[in-house]
């Protein structure tokens, strides 16, 4: 989350044999790991969810799909990309580094390696690219009709377009679609000056969902980016304490001139109480704004001119390749 690192407790491969459903075993299973939870050292959980199932369990929309597809014969890639080559799409420290030096700042994505030997849920093949010997990027595809799934990337966004024309050129494939993009990433900046379509996704319920584990650890991961965003702004010499209450729990977050302490609840004039919607909120999950009406969000005081500082949009994508 920009600069800051939270750890999420992933939830995946659900599953209940026919025997045993309707017995109520999911609601005490998910009952007892969010409360074992709450002991350990995770922020935020994730999950994939079966739509209108985890809302009882606290979770919420997590992010926006973004796709971007191209139409081949309407891109003309300039860049110049040496020899192909096929590597597994299984950790490599090269690619890992790479991936993780590009997506540093994007919220939502990954620290890499996530799956030691290659993500079993999402098939792809993979290719790699040098220069001076040195891998200079990298792509994971797979094909979806006639159309090239481009499901991770890495490196100059030219270059990454001109492999994957030529590799869905090959294949006879009409159409490159890049799936979870990130909206803040530079491949995404440059296809937008491309002939290409963007589209968005929202999915209110059973598809990416997150939920606070711990408000406070969540707060306290999160406040080196919160200081950044305070001390860019025009609050840089604000002084005052902000109550976050999610209803499971409540922090303040004292702030003084950019600089914050997340510390025990105490009372405020200024608040921001909302249930569930302060992890969308927190997460970056939409603009702030429109996830404190619908997520009917109480801020107060001068909590109003805080929301937009401290909890701007923040385009938060997981890569494909690394959904569990």
């Amino acid at each position: 989350m920009g600069r800051a690192r939270v750890w999420a407790a992933g939830v995946g491969s659900v599953t209940t044999r026919d025997h045993y459903r309707k017995r109520g075993f999911l609601r005490q299973t998910a009952n007892v790991t969010l409360n074992a939870l709450r002991d350990s050292d995770y922020d935020i959980s994730l999950l994939f969810g079966i739509p209108n199932l985890y809302e009882q369990f606290g979770y919420r929309r997590a992010w926006t799909g973004l796709n971007a597809t191209l139409e081949v014969e309407r891109t003309s890639p300039r860049a110049m990309v040496g020899r192909l080559e096929r590597c597994g799409s299984g950790a490599r420290a090269d690619l890992a580094a790479l991936y993780n030096r590009e997506n540093a700042t994007l919220t939502g994505t990954a620290i890499r390696p996530v799956f030691p030997i290659g993500n079993p849920l999402v098939d792809s093949d993979a290719y790699l690219w040098k220069k001076n010997k040195r891998v200079a990027g990298f792509v994971f595809v797979g094909c979806t009709g006639n159309t090239l799934a481009v499901r991770s990337w890495a490196g100059d966004p030219e270059a990454i377009l001109t492999v994957v024309t030529r590799l869905a050129t090959a294949r006879g494939l009409d159409t490159v679609q890049f799936q979870w993009i990130h909206y803040q990433s530079k491949l995404s900046r440059f296809l937008r000056r491309q002939n290409s379509e963007f589209k968005s996704e929202y999915c209110s319920s059973g598809g990416p969902m997150i939920r606070a584990v711990s408000l406070q650890r969540f707060a306290i991961r999160l406040r080196p980016e919160l200081e950044d965003r305070v001390k860019r702004s025009h609050l840089s010499t604000w002084r005052g304490d902000l109550l976050l209450d999610d209803s499971r729990e409540t922090v303040t977050l004292r702030i003084n001139q950019g600089n914050i302490e997340v510390l025990p609840a105490a009372p405020s004039p200024n608040s921001i109480s909302g249930g569930e919607a302060i992890a969308q909120l927190m997460f970056g999950t939409d603009d702030p704004e429109e996830t404190v009406d619908t997520g009917r969000i109480c801020v107060r005081g001068q909590a109003n001119v805080l929301v937009p500082i401290l909890f701007p949009n923040e385009y938060p994508a997981l890569s494909v390749w690394d959904r569990f």
